[in-house]
């Protein structure tokens, strides 16, 4: 690469810098070297005034971070300041020096998340981070730092040979975040990213389509980019891993990476050297697993039998659909349980719709379906409140969080005042954000009840953002008095931005003159001022669209923020009058021509949230002047657009949310008596 611009100017590009000319014009020309193989997705360079942190060398391997001068050094180093210690630890772990000549990184405006370029890492710099957003986001950034440093092996070392095996670098890439993390912040840390892999991949399956993770049936590469391919993919092989154990798996690992550097793969590659590595076949497990759509369902049953000291499990798999070519999956699982005499677990082999298993034990305390995390599966099991109530002290995050959901599925207030307990006890994170998730979607009025006083006490900002999304579920006077109290509080800024979305959530109860303040104000990464937006759109309030229509206009607020208000106007364009409704969806269509690309994707998707039959055309040119793999995703709005049925009237919906708020206080007053009558008794 040759690149001339101004002297005062940095210029960075794939590969080493071997030389610099500087011209009588005050112009100066860089050259840099690129000696390896390089996709030509991954080329890249970069010009313009930035600032730089220079971090230090690993050996040789320069390390350095720039942004433009919105940005400072030390929050450079703040977002960024852990790359050396993961490269040093990437190396250790797959056995092979890092391949390229330096490892930079740039973070400018509208980039939309981060690149693997091979040498020259780029990021939206959303994720450049000052104090306050270092207290919610620290977490997430070096996940996404040790993801696209994974990718110096998985994708731009070892390159796919087609979009049908780019599992091989996206699951890759995505199961060492997990292993990152296992690293560094431990066990609790690994089992819950596994968790939260397994949910995000599940959700898609269930609940949009299922497909083998090594297939060619696509309209568009881009749509292989899904949950199955991210997260899908790196439960599967996080499964492969405890299949194989430690040991195995990563000296199968070492030598893929080894014997593929520089070249291209498909799936029976890695295959094939996991089998080296093992001394088994693995192709049923490959055939299930990648070549086969779905994942395994389980329902098990547990009694224990008095007279004779035994506990039986019953394990069904229920996914098997032959019409789909989702098969019985055959895997290996433990079962637990614990008992005054300690906590004891047996694998066993799964192969079959139904099976049972007894095993001497006295009456549990506790019994448990794969307790170490080392299955990608979905469970329904519900061994009783008793054991349940035990679980919620289990010394696993996954089983914490299982006993948490069954307890407050239950809607018992009895339950919910345990799972309340137990959370103000929970020493982890992640099993607090599931639990506040869970009394969100629990619609009663105790789980009402306990996500006010959270809302009003927690203090993590790795969960308080959570908690306040949970509380938008509700529309009750008491949430809204609680969301604003603490907006009183000097929130980390993504929380503000959910507290703002949930206050938009109360409908017409909802604070207008708070939201439309802070909606003008523009904040660190326009997140709080994002949910403000959005909270006006949901508002269903007709004097919140002057407010949206002014965000929306281009200049008029930050461009990291102009995306939500056009959200916000799909959502309340659903919800107002015909007349109000046609001038919203006249205002996305002229903002599809939009001079920045993600405001004008916001439109368009905003219009298909809108159902607007009337932007169809508008939409199709919206499209045409974009790239395959974009027009895929313009024709999927359309397409919904055009089968989408009648919105439901905003009054009908308005009486839907009464009834549920009445079901609800009935509900709990119905317990209250029964609760009384068993005194009674």
């Amino acid at each position: 690469f040759q690149l001339r611009a101004e002297a005062g100017l940095v210029s960075l590009a794939n590969g080493r810098l071997v030389g610099e000319t500087l011209h009588d014009d005050g112009t100066r020309t860089t050259e840099w070297r690129l000696d390896s193989r390089c996709p030509s997705y991954l080329t890249c360079f970069v010009v313009g005034d930035l600032v730089s942190f220079k971090d230090e060398s690993l050996g040789e391997l320069p390390i350095e971070y720039f942004a433009t001068r919105e940005r400072t050094p030390e929050d450079l180093q703040r977002s960024f300041g852990r790359t050396g210690e993961m490269l040093t630890w990437l190396q250790g772990k797959l056995g092979l020096e890092f391949p390229y000549p330096k490892y930079f990184q740039f973070a400018l405006p509208g980039f939309g998340g981060a690149m693997e370029n091979i040498s020259l890492v780029s990021w939206d710099d959303v994720f450049v981070m000052d104090e306050r957003m270092a207290t919610e986001l620290t977490w997430l950034v070096d996940q996404v730092n040790i993801h696209e440093m994974a990718h110096s092996y998985f994708g731009d070392l070892i390159v796919c040979r087609d979009f049908a095996h780019a599992w091989l670098k996206e699951s890759w890439a995505t199961y060492i975040e997990m292993c990152w993390l296992e690293h560094k912040r431990g066990r609790e840390e690994a089992d819950y990213d596994f968790y939260a892999c397994s949910q995000l991949y599940i959700e898609e399956a269930d609940s949009r389509y299922i497909r083998p993770l090594v297939t060619r049936e696509f309209n568009s590469s881009w749509q292989m980019y899904d949950r199955h391919l991210y997260p899908g993919g790196a439960a599967r092989l996080h499964t492969l891993r405890k299949e194989l154990g430690d040991e195995t798996f990563w000296r199968g690992v070492r030598a893929y990476v080894s014997k593929y550097a520089s070249k291209l793969v498909e799936t029976d590659d890695f295959r094939k050297e996991m089998e080296a590595a093992s001394g088994r076949s693995l192709g049923r497990f490959f055939d299930q697993w990648l070549h086969s759509p779905g994942y395994p369902s389980f329902k098990v049953t547990f009694a224990h039998d008095v007279e004779q000291g035994v506990g039986n499990f019953t394990i069904e798999q229920t996914q098997e659909n032959k019409e789909k070519g989702v098969p019985l999956f055959e895997v290996h699982v433990e079962l637990g349980w614990t008992t005054a005499e300690g906590t004891f677990t047996r694998r066993v082999h799964l192969e079959h719709a139904k099976e049972q298993f007894s095993f001497k034990m006295v009456k549990p305390t506790m019994v448990r379906f794969d307790p170490n995390a080392t299955v990608l599966h979905k469970l329904e099991f519900d061994p009783g409140e008793e054991a349940l109530t035990a679980q919620l002290e289990a010394s696993d995050v996954v089983g914490r969080i299982h006993a948490a959901q069954m307890l407050i599925k239950t809607g018992k207030s009895k339950n919910i005042k345990r799972v309340r307990d137990a959370y103000e006890q929970e020493s982890f994170w992640g099993v607090k954000v599931e639990i506040a998730g869970a009394l969100g979607g629990a619609q009663t009025q105790s789980a009402l009840t306990a996500l006010c006083a959270l809302v009003g006490s927690e203090s993590d900002p790795m969960v308080m953002g959570s908690v306040f999304k949970a509380a938008g579920r509700y529309r009750d006077p008491n949430i809204a008095l609680a969301l604003e109290q603490r907006l009183n509080d000097p929130l980390p800024y993504r929380a503000q931005m959910s507290a703002l979305e949930s206050l938009g959530l109360q409908r017409e109860s909802a604070p207008l003159e708070r939201l439309q303040a802070a909606a003008r104000v523009d904040g660190f990464g326009g997140h709080a001022q994002s949910g403000a937006l959005r909270g006006l759109g949901e508002t269903r309030q007709q004097a919140a669209i002057q407010t949206l229509v002014e965000s929306l206009r281009y200049g008029a607020t930050s461009n990291r923020a102009r995306p939500a208000a056009a959200t916000g106007l799909g959502t309340l364009a659903k919800s107002v009058r015909r007349s109000e409704r046609e001038r919203i969806i006249e205002v996305l269509i002229d903002h599809l021509r939009d001079p920045d690309e993600r405001v004008a994707a916001a439109c368009a998707a905003a219009l298909a949230s809108a159902d607007a039959g009337s932007s169809i055309e508008a939409l199709e040119g919206y499209g045409n002047g974009l790239s395959h793999q974009q027009q895929v995703a313009v024709e999927g709005l359309i397409a919904r657009i055009r089968s989408a049925a009648k919105p439901q009237d905003a009054a009908t919906q308005k009486q839907v949310e009464e009834l549920s708020a009445k079901v609800r206080r009935l509900g709990e007053q119905i317990e209250e008596l029964e609760a009384k009558l068993s005194l009674g008794k």
